[in-house]
């Protein structure tokens, strides 16, 4: 997808691997490198669908003037009636936070851990741990400076 940048170039099999300099490297950004890039992501990953320019645009401009947040941005897309109908099982659920929040694919250990916390924990409250995980924080802060002006406890 365009806006996106690869993750892991360098092979290393965690972020944290790369933070500690066991591969070599520093902190291989992901994620999107522009606001419309990651309003564009959120559609096509949690909506399975590409927003409009008028939805794109849309929530660009709430971002820009402060009258939205990344964290509600998710929350909307997540707890939307369209999103919804995908009546998406636990397992389905968690790998959606790996892919739209954390930008890559969990491995089935990953997903099948995390589906199994929804057996104690909300699925906003989930969603939320994502959003505040040192993994999410890192990356996206290498590549959108404005992240943290934007609501993400």
């Amino acid at each position: 997808q365009v806006g996106i940048v690869p993750v892991r170039k360098d092979g290393c099999s965690n972020l944290f691997d790369q933070i500690k300099g066991v591969c070599g490297n520093t902190v291989t950004p992901v994620g999107p490198t522009s606001m419309q890039a990651f309003v564009s992501h959120l559609y096509s990953c949690v909506l399975q669908r590409n927003g409009s320019d008028a939805e794109v645009n849309g929530w660009s401009v709430m971002f820009t003037s402060n009258k939205s947040t990344v964290s509600a941005m998710y929350t909307t897309f997540f707890t939307s009636a369209e999103y919804k109908l995908r009546n998406s099982s636990d397992k389905d659920y968690a790998t959606s936070l790996y892919k739209c929040i954390l930008f890559r694919t969990p491995t089935d250990a990953e997903a099948s851990f995390q589906a199994g916390a929804l057996g104690f924990l909300t699925r906003n409250a989930l969603r939320m741990n994502f959003l505040r995980s040192a993994e999410f924080q890192l990356s996206m802060q290498s590549n959108l400076n404005f992240l943290s002006s934007y609501g993400v406890e």
